[in-house]
């Protein structure tokens, strides 16, 4: 591998380092990163062919060596936004005062911020991702630069790794469309319950609940604001989707909140209710 990139000035052959590294190669890395000082032009935006794999493998460094490189080579690594973006991910405090910095003096901070979820890792295969809180953290005083779906997918990689606190703290009033709709909101809850009856879906119950469960929502929260959903539309349908959401994830203390409404069929909901307590009762068997 050495020798091919020392053949290598668009730096093609370092996508091997995915899979091999050494302290040899480290070096390389070094030696490779002088080249590109020697010729760049230090202008904002100012990339290279090689910029999007090395600063990957820069990624995959121990934190120190990642912060040596990266400060040995900043007086010309700062113009290009994979490299700012890559001090982010590193986060050491020497690292996030010299991007914020970079970030400052340049006439077109946005630019420097594209497309970070995918610079960081988020949802790709074969790529670290997000390790550390800390990495959030370094993104908040940029996050009126990103993107929207830069912005989501930083707010659900939070909620795949229980970042819940970091999340709410940082992220949920960035949040817009389509993203809106997977942070919790009563009002929006029902609206989603009340399309589950006119659909006829209540299957659709089951992973609603999951999906905000995955986010952080308790299920107390999410039986609590179903219950009082259900004593407004005083509806058959509406207690179908809610027997289901307890069959679902509910406990045996949630029975007791069951209950029929007038203008029901008595019969239907009082078996309905029954069944229910049966299902819960059988699962919840130890």
């Amino acid at each position: 591998m050495i020798e091919k990139l020392a053949a290598d000035e668009h730096g093609y052959w370092w996508q091997c380092g995915r899979h091999l590294w050494s302290s040899e190669l480290t070096e390389v890395l070094d030696k490779f990163l002088e080249r590109r000082g020697d010729r760049a032009k230090r202008t904002w935006g100012e990339t290279f062919a090689s910029d999007w794999i090395t600063s990957e493998m820069i990624m995959r460094l121990p934190v120190s060596q990642a912060e040596r490189l990266l400060l040995k080579h900043w007086t010309h690594l700062r113009f290009a936004p994979d490299f700012i973006q890559t001090a982010l991910y590193v986060s050491t405090p020497r690292l996030m005062e010299a991007a914020q910095a970079a970030i400052n003096e340049c006439p077109e901070p946005t630019k420097l911020m594209e497309h970070l979820s995918i610079h960081f890792g988020i949802r790709r295969k074969g790529h670290l991702g997000l390790t550390r809180e800390a990495q959030v953290h370094a993104l908040a005083p940029y996050l009126h630069l990103l993107s929207q779906m830069d912005i989501g997918d930083l707010w659900m990689a939070c909620n795949d790794r229980g970042w819940f606190a970091i999340r709410q703290a940082l992220l949920d009033d960035y949040l817009q469309p389509p993203f809106l709709q997977r942070k919790w909101d009563r009002d929006h809850a029902a609206l989603e319950l009340d399309k589950m009856v006119v659909d006829k879906r209540t299957f659709r119950v089951n992973y609603w609940i999951d999906d905000f469960l995955k986010t952080g929502v308790p299920w107390t929260e999410i039986f609590a604001t179903m219950t009082a959903w259900l004593d407004q539309r005083c509806s058959l349908a509406a207690l179908q989707v809610v027997t289901a959401a307890v069959v679902h994830r509910g406990t045996r203390k949630d029975l007791s909140t069951l209950k029929t409404y007038e203008g029901m069929p008595e019969k239907v909901a009082i078996q309905l209710i029954e069944d229910t307590k049966f299902a819960v009762c059988r699962r919840s068997i130890r």
